[in-house]
């Protein structure tokens, strides 16, 4: 079997503060890497905001959805309309 290894103390560091080197104190301002302002081609309700302030988005990303009965409602109408 082999020869183990001797073993050596060592000193142990004791925890306490050390002299300033400890963290920063600083203020300041979070500010979004981009802003967009949204729009939609048709009138409606707020149906669903699925992202929250301050959440992390992606180009394309739903960030709101509209409620469509009404639309749903129209295109039914118009769609009978062509039918008779």
């Amino acid at each position: 079997s082999p020869t183990p290894y001797p073993t050596v103390p060592a000193p142990a560091a004791e925890p306490g503060r050390s002299g300033g080197l400890g963290g920063v104190i600083a203020s300041g301002e979070v500010v979004a890497v981009q802003e967009a302002q949204l729009g939609f081609t048709v009138p409606g309700r707020v149906k669903d905001v699925p992202v929250a302030l301050g959440d992390d988005v992606e180009a394309g990303q739903m960030l709101v959805s509209l409620e469509t009965a009404d639309q749903e409602a129209l295109v039914a109408q118009a769609e009978a309309a062509v039918q008779t």
